[in-house]
């Protein structure tokens, strides 16, 4: 648990520097670039302003073993890899004991994921909401004194586009993005014998990890 949360803090520290990089670069090339100046600052104060909903996401997953969007490093709960087991067979009672026994250890790593998967959230959504409000401001749509309502306006609605993209973003800063077809593969087979969760249990983090 230790280790996923120092990497995925790590993850996140990283994405900040690098949009702080990538607009001063861009700014000086062309004042109409891709990433505005200012927006890893709005990152950073989304993060804070999402730390205890953060916290309160991880706690329900840890309670219910269920992520609040997305897949966590365990690809899929432990509870539903159990599901195809007959519990009266010796190997059901088996695998259904061994589960219980380790939901806790599970869980843990679940909301640990959920934890940063909050945070990146809140941090892209806002630095997303404040380039579209810096741009607003640079076209004349809105006067500079309303570029902080704008903001949170955006937050409060954001377009489902932008919805969508900070999701992604923040299953990719905890490497729990969508698989490849080869990863696919391999959590369909796992699925089908469960007995491998126990064996194999993480299959779409290690593979996210190398596709970074």
């Amino acid at each position: 648990h230790v280790r996923n949360m120092i990497s995925n803090m790590g993850m996140m520290a990283a994405s900040v520097a690098d949009r702080a990089v990538a607009s001063r670069i861009g700014g000086l090339l062309d004042d109409r670039a891709a990433i505005e100046i200012g927006e890893a600052s709005s990152q950073v104060a989304g993060i804070f302003a999402n730390v205890r909903q953060a916290w309160s996401d991880a706690a329900t997953t840890f309670k219910t073993g269920q992520m609040k969007e997305g897949m966590s490093q365990l690809d899929i709960p432990l509870e539903m890899a159990m599901r195809s087991l007959d519990q009266n067979t010796l190997l059901g009672k088996t695998m259904y004991g061994l589960s219980y026994a380790a939901q806790p250890v599970f869980r843990g790593l679940m909301a640990s994921d959920q934890l940063f998967k909050t945070l990146n959230y809140g941090g892209e959504i806002k630095a997303l909401a404040y380039r579209e409000a810096m741009r607003a401001v640079r076209d004349g749509e809105i006067p500079r004194e309303g570029l902080g309502d704008m903001v949170a306006d955006i937050i409060r609605n954001p377009p489902k586009a932008m919805h969508e993209a900070a999701i992604e973003v923040s299953a990719i800063r905890t490497f729990t993005n969508d698989p490849g077809k080869l990863t696919k593969s391999l959590l369909r087979l796992r699925s089908e014998y469960p007995g491998m969760r126990f064996i194999v249990p993480f299959v779409n983090t290690p593979a996210n990890v190398f596709r970074t």
